[in-house]
């Protein structure tokens, strides 16, 4: 709404940014429009998302997700070795998932 005040229609597809990292704020002089990309290139450089084992879905350490990844044998031998299930071996070996 701000941007729409200040500096006119901000056109389909395009986002208006915050140059100072505050969703909240409506200063104009903080806003920028940009494409999606850029604005989770912002989101991740403010350390707005977690990732990794900082995600609080997370329920494998990074050294365990590398061991997982760099094991060798059967999804069914790698899951029996480590404790977890064959899909979590395979989602984890894929890089779909983490949890």
């Amino acid at each position: 709404m701000s941007w729409e005040l200040h500096f006119g229609h901000v056109p389909d597809g395009v986002f208006v940014l915050h140059s100072c990292n505050n969703p909240p704020c409506v200063n104009p002089s903080h806003l920028k429009l940009g494409d999606h990309q850029e604005n989770m290139n912002d989101r991740s450089a403010a350390g707005h998302y977690a990732t990794n084992e900082a995600h609080p879905m997370v329920k494998f350490s990074d050294e365990l997700v590398a061991a997982v990844r760099s094991a060798s044998g059967t999804y069914e031998a790698i899951a029996a070795h480590f404790g977890m299930s064959e899909s979590h071996v395979g989602n984890i070996r894929r890089g779909d998932m983490r949890t």
